[in-house]
């Protein structure tokens, strides 16, 4: 015998599968402890650094090797402790250069140099501003 679509259990289940989410009460405090909240965030740090990231940015030491040698490049005659923010966005901008030289389909990492890029330019934009106002 053939059973009906129109059963009690299968009416609800259709409801619910239809209800919009009840709202979240606001009374109710967060029951996480800290040490839970940190292995939730280990765990989201695992996924991102255990996976297999060779398809997207190649092998890490191998990109990391070309990342050392484009800052090394970068940094001949300038003395680590002589660093600047704007050092910093180029040297960013470098680590996605090499990002890109492993994988360049990879529009992230294109998304992340332009950052990098208009990060640095918006500070030598506002150090030239500084520098008109002085004189």
């Amino acid at each position: 015998m053939l059973q009906s679509n129109n059963t009690p259990e299968h009416m609800l289940a259709g409801m619910l599968r239809n209800a919009a989410p009840a709202p979240m009460p606001t009374n109710i405090p967060n029951e996480k402890t800290n040490a839970e909240r940190r292995a939730e965030f280990l765990e989201i740090v695992r996924n991102f650094v255990c996976k297999d990231r060779n398809v997207t940015h190649g092998d890490a030491e191998d990109n990391f090797r070309v990342i050392a040698t484009l800052w090394e490049t970068y940094l001949q005659g300038t003395p680590p402790q002589n660093l600047n923010s704007v050092d910093v966005a180029i040297m960013m901008c470098l680590f996605k250069v090499a990002r890109l030289m492993a994988n360049p389909k990879n529009m992230e990492n294109w998304h992340d140099l332009a950052g990098y890029a208009a990060c640095g330019g918006g500070i030598v934009m506002k150090k030239l501003e500084e520098e008109k106002k002085q004189y």
